[in-house]
């Protein structure tokens, strides 16, 4: 299960899942790639027949693997309706991965869980650990060899006036990346959503 808010990423990553399988073309709502079914968006599925694959999938020797894109709510109110196996999976993996916060003790329980069950939750939302997590994020997301040292970037003639590599440059310092830490913090805990196309408007 892919899941989060609207904006996140669950789309793009099924997408890049899909080509990494050497699929070409266009995803619909349920595409079948070798031993994998993708569902894109489990908004575009009514939840009958995403109850009835998931259901599937908890059959001993499931013909193939499940990949579902589905919002948090979504999730919550389609595992109410399955069974009693399922809503064990709900209790021992699903739910603790959509909580706010894990210590380590917890968080390699629920690693052993999704181990041996063959259930993995990954989950978009941001945790309470934003402040750890985004520094680390940015750092990751901002060395040269993605930019000024690529391929791309690096003989790009625009390069000296390019606002997105400027960006890029900013986000480099440690003072950037705490203020930013400290936004999606303040937001976090206020109880707002930050999806990754609204992380637009808190950089600037």
């Amino acid at each position: 299960f892919l899941t989060g808010d609207a904006g996140d990423g669950k789309t793009a990553l099924c997408a890049a899942l899909a080509r990494r399988l050497r699929f070409e073309g266009e995803l619909q709502w349920k595409t079948v790639i070798g031993p994998w079914q993708i569902i894109k968006d489990a908004s575009e599925v009514g939840e009958a027949v995403l109850a009835e694959l998931i259901e599937g999938q908890l059959q001993e020797s499931p013909a193939k693997g499940l990949i579902v894109a589905i919002n948090e709510g979504r999730l919550r109110r389609l595992f109410r309706g399955l069974s009693a196996e399922a809503k064990g999976l709900w209790k021992e993996i699903v739910e603790p991965a959509l909580e706010g916060w894990l210590d380590s003790e917890r968080a390699k329980a629920l690693d052993a869980a999704m181990l041996r069950e063959h259930v993995l939750v990954v989950n978009f939302r941001h945790r309470f650990h934003v402040r750890t997590a985004t520094p680390h994020l940015l750092a990751t997301w901002t060395p040269l060899s993605f930019w000024e040292q690529s391929p791309d970037c690096g003989a790009c003639p625009a390069r000296v006036r390019c606002p997105i590599l400027a960006n890029v440059q900013d986000l480099r310092a440690t003072v950037a990346q705490e203020r930013v830490a400290d936004v999606l913090a303040y937001a976090h805990f206020s109880g707002q959503r930050l999806p990754f196309r609204r992380l637009q408007a808190i950089l600037a």
